[in-house]
């Protein structure tokens, strides 16, 4: 089943958050979320039921059961979401700017990354971060796949020792790159229009994805009206100026005078 944005790991994977995350005891909004998703609070050993009103907070772990996912806004705007797709296990660490993906798959939307801020994901062969807001990871222990269906993506390998491979390379919109383990990205390559238009519109298939996009589709129609309507005004005035500032008819001083019969 196609992802988008997902992470897809056998082994545990780092999805660090770098943009303004929120305080230790601040919950997270959960958006929607349908079957079995489980909330083990941090410092608990008993899971909950997770609900409408549940409150995630900082070092809570959530596992979702088959046919599950669990959507949450990591921002007070709802404007960058995770999607906690069915049978994975995280765990929230916002005050580290993180969420720890021990299992399965994520699916990310950001729309309000704070200036120079940036969203990465570390598997065990690579890390990527985007300078734009959409892609898809799939990897395991021995490989990592980099799919970008919006922006731009850079992509690092990783060493034995755990650090990073100097260099990025760079992944746009269109295009993937594979990572073996313990070697430097290989040569990006197109993706199909096809796959490039099915991982688009996955995006728009889950309820809190579907409700950004409207906002945002509203807040640049917003935007485009407000333009239209200066412009408009600019020109008026401008109409008006230059009326204004032409030279008018010179008055004939005395009256005429009256032609003889």
């Amino acid at each position: 089943m196609k992802k988008i944005c997902t992470t897809m790991l056998t082994l545990g994977v780092l999805v660090s958050i770098a943009f303004c995350a929120r305080a230790e005891g601040q919950a997270v909004k959960i958006l929607a979320y349908a079957g079995t998703v489980k909330v083990l609070p941090k410092g608990e050993s008993q899971t909950l039921d997770c609900g409408v009103d549940t409150a995630l907070f900082s070092g809570d772990t959530v596992t979702t059961g088959r046919d599950s996912y669990l959507e949450i806004a990591l921002d007070p705007e709802n404007m960058n979401i995770v999607k906690i797709d069915e049978a994975s296990e995280v765990i929230i660490k916002l005050t580290e700017n993180k969420i720890e993906l021990i299992k399965g798959e994520i699916l990310v939307l950001l729309k309000n990354l704070r200036k120079g801020g940036e969203f990465q994901v570390r598997t065990p062969t690579a890390i990527c971060g985007a300078r734009g807001t959409g892609w898809k990871t799939v990897a395991n222990n021995e490989s990592a796949e980099i799919i970008v269906f919006e922006g731009t993506v850079f992509v690092s390998g990783i060493k034995k020792d755990g650090s990073i491979m100097p260099g990025e390379y760079l992944t746009e919109r269109g295009f993937k790159r594979r990572i073996e383990k313990f070697e430097n990205p290989r040569k990006k390559q197109k993706i199909s229009k096809l796959v490039l238009r099915e991982l688009t519109e996955e995006m728009r298939l889950s309820p809190g994805t579907e409700a950004l996009l409207r906002r945002v589709k509203k807040a640049d129609e917003r935007r485009l009206f407000e333009s239209k309507r200066m412009t408009a005004i600019d020109n008026k005035l401008e109409r008006m100026s230059e009326r204004f500032a032409s030279p008018s008819s010179t008055p004939v001083m005395g009256g005429r005078e009256d032609e003889d019969d």
